[in-house]
C-alpha cells in the first residue's frame, strides 16, 4: 500500500481492518478465509474503494471472498474517502476498479432510497454488466437508505435474506450454515 499523502485515509484504514482481522476473528471461532466486506452508504464507498483498488491490498492481496454494498456513492464518493483533488478523484472511482475484481459482489439500493444512490447503483450495475461482471443486484421494496441497515437481525427478512441467499450461493459455498446474529453474519 502506498502510505504516502495522496493515498485517502478512509481506504488505508479499510486496508488495516482487512489485512489485520486475521488474529481478532480467530479468537471469535472465525475463519480467515472465509471474509466477507459488508458496507452501508459512506461505508459501501470503502468497500467498492478498497476491493477495486489493489495499490490498498498489499503484498499478499486482499483475503476478502465476497462484498456486500448497500446504497454506496461509487463515482461520487465521499472526499474524505478520496480526497478533492479531481485528477486523484477519477483514478479513485470504483466502478473502473471494480471491473477487475474477481470476488463476487452483492450490490443493492432501496425503492425509496437518496437520489444519488439510485442513480450510483444503477450506475455500478450497468457498468460491471457491460464487461460482462454483472453482480447481484437487488433493489429492496419497501426500503429507505437507513432502513435496510435497520431491518437486519429483525424478523424483517426482506434484506437479510437476499443477502444470505448471495452467501450461500457465492463465496460462501464452503460455509455450512449462517444465521443472523446482532445485524451481523456469522458462521456456526
Amino acid at each position: 500500500m502506498n502510505r504516502g499523502a495522496e493515498s485517502s485515509a478512509g481506504l488505508r484504514f479499510g486496508e488495516f481492518r482487512a489485512e489485520n482481522p486475521l488474529q481478532p476473528r480467530a479468537q471469535h471461532g472465525g475463519d480467515p478465509d472465509r471474509l466477507v466486506l459488508w458496507g452501508h452508504s459512506a461505508g459501501a464507498d470503502l468497500i467498492a474503494g478498497y476491493v477495486g483498488h489493489s495499490q490498498f491490498h498489499g503484498p499478499k492481496g486482499h483475503s476478502v471472498k465476497a462484498a456486500i454494498m448497500l446504497s454506496g456513492y461509487y463515482e461520487r464518493g465521499v472526499p474524505a474517502y478520496f480526497g478533492t483533488d479531481p485528477a486523484e478523484r477519477e483514478k479513485r472511482l470504483s466502478t473502473e476498479g471494480l471491473k477487475n475484481a474477481t470476488i463476487p459482489l452483492f450490490v443493492a439500493r432501496t425503492e425509496f432510497d437518496t437520489p444519488t444512490a439510485v442513480e450510483q447503483g444503477d450506475a455500478l450495475k450497468n457498468g460491471l454488466c457491460d464487461v460482462g461482471r454483472c453482480p447481484t443486484y437487488v433493489v429492496f421494496k419497501d426500503h429507505s437508505h437507513l432502513s435496510q441497515a435497520f431491518s437486519v437481525g429483525t424478523t424483517d427478512t426482506s434484506v437479510s435474506g437476499p443477502i444470505l441467499e448471495f452467501l450461500r450461493k457465492s463465496a460462501f459455498m464452503l460455509m455450512r450454515t449462517v444465521e443472523v446474529r446482532c445485524g451481523s453474519i456469522a458462521s456456526v
